[in-house]
């Protein structure tokens, strides 16, 4: 069972200085909360569609260190739905305003150009640490993990970062870079695709 409530809040913490969220959620006052309820509705879809993956703290292994949200998916497929509310697009207009976010999802909506082509894919969306735990290796066991189970099923692994230090970082496990592009008015976005090992 995955308990949203902590998972929002680690990533909303992890992402706080994220160019992406400081693109959509300017406002660093009301930042955290904000980015906290997209990442609830966020991980609410991908514990109905997908997979949340976690890795507890080595100090409290009662609370969690990192949280990886993933589905395997291909480019041309239907995006499913979610039959609750409020959907992402609805929660982002009441936050924003609906031409604010217009604007946020027309910065979005050319990323999927970017993924793998003709093929099922694991896709990465959200990787996130704890502030406080970074440089422990909760990522790397995360991203290991990940990778291990793409493998078995011969499934490339494909994400986005708007981060320039991920890049490096991600390359380190075997990522390359596909493409870039700028998301709208907001910041550069480096999609990264990490093949299969047999």
């Amino acid at each position: 069972m995955v308990d949203v409530p902590e998972v929002r809040s680690l990533l909303a913490r992890a992402f706080f200085h994220d160019p992406m969220f400081a693109w959509m959620f300017p406002q660093e006052a009301i930042r955290l909360d904000s980015s906290a309820l997209f990442f609830g509705l966020l991980t609410e879809f991908y514990s109905e569609f997908g997979s949340v993956e976690t890795v507890a703290s080595a100090e409290d292994p009662d609370s969690l260190a990192g949280v990886a949200l993933t589905r395997v998916s291909a480019r041309d497929e239907p995006y499913p739905r979610a039959q609750t509310l409020p959907s992402l697009r609805g929660y982002l207009a009441t936050v924003l305003g609906s031409d604010r976010a217009d604007a946020v999802f027309g910065g979005l909506a050319s990323v999927d150009e970017l993924a793998p082509a003709g093929e099922r894919y694991v896709y990465l969306n959200t990787l996130g640490v704890e502030p406080q735990s970074h440089g422990h290796g909760y990522g790397s066991s995360l991203l290991t993990r990940i990778g291990e189970t793409a493998n078995a099923s011969q499934l490339p692994v494909h994400l986005e970062t708007t981060n320039p230090d991920n890049v490096g970082w991600y390359e380190k496990y075997g990522f390359a870079v596909r493409g870039t592009m700028q998301l709208g008015d907001g910041p550069n976005l480096w999609a990264m695709t990490r093949q299969p090992v047999r």
